[in-house]
């Protein structure tokens, strides 16, 4: 199905060529109303665009199919598109580089830059097996590079610190914990990064805080349950928990 084009997605309309086919040839000779019928760039080379137009456009499509699949909204993937279209642009996406790590890396970078991050495990879910949060990393850090260098930086461009807040509501979400847990989960969260200098990654802090806040309320969550949903292995909940139970007092006071 070819998706419709226009001001809801402008990043595919310029990839699109409007096209008269036949069924508009015969309407207009019947007198009848005429239609605009579309064709995609790829199929019709000769009519609507170049070979970078068509590399655009399959980006811009996956990049597309992605952010549904990880319920991220325009804004996000508007950027991502942004930042896809910078790179070829550039030509720093070269031939035989896996195309699907560079349209993950464009969106991390995008959801960061919104402080709505997305983790490298929830962004190695949407790419084809094979290709490992390792190389969605990589890719981000010759986007940051290139970003930093445009912009005039000898270093690669800041594109949004993640703590363990930004994880926490999304999460907490689709674990189905209560309202009252969810704001002790952020005010938690918040206690944590004003307060605290605990050297773990904000995933592992954020499953642990989750994890603590449906155990005191008595919630039946366990430590599988929270692992699913945010991708931190079961050791690494129980050990980041134990942890935090040193400051338990200061965290839900």
């Amino acid at each position: 199905m070819i998706p419709s084009v226009g001001a809801s997605d402008p990043f595919l309309a310029h990839a699109f060529g409007t096209v008269v086919g036949p069924a508009k040839q015969q309407a207009n000779a019947d007198g009848a109303a005429a239609g605009t019928f579309l064709r995609p760039a790829a199929r019709v080379d000769s009519e609507a665009g170049s070979g970078q137009d068509n590399t655009l456009l399959a980006g811009f499509l996956a990049i597309s199919d992605m952010a549904d699949r990880l319920a991220i909204g325009s804004t996000i993937r508007d950027r991502a598109k942004e930042l896809f279209k910078k790179l070829e642009g550039a030509k720093l996406c070269k031939r035989g580089q896996h195309r699907d790590t560079t349209y993950a890396a464009c969106l991390d970078i995008a959801c960061r830059n919104q402080g709505k991050p997305r983790t490298l495990k929830e962004l190695a879910s949407v790419i084809s097996a094979g290709h490992d949060k390792k190389e969605i990393r990589r890719m981000s850090k010759i986007i940051r590079t290139y970003l930093g260098e445009e912009a005039g930086q000898a270093m690669e461009m800041e594109v949004g610190v993640v703590c363990a807040a930004d994880y926490m509501v999304r999460f907490s979400s689709q674990l189905g914990i209560a309202a009252a847990e969810v704001r002790a989960v952020q005010r938690a969260a918040q206690v944590l990064d004003e307060k605290l200098d605990v050297r773990r990654s904000p995933e592992s802090l954020t499953a642990a805080i989750i994890y603590m806040v449906a155990q005191r309320a008595g919630a039946k969550t366990s430590a599988r349950d929270v692992s699913t949903v945010t991708g931190v292995a079961e050791a690494t909940i129980k050990e980041a928990t134990k942890e935090l139970n040193e400051h338990a007092e200061l965290l839900f006071s």
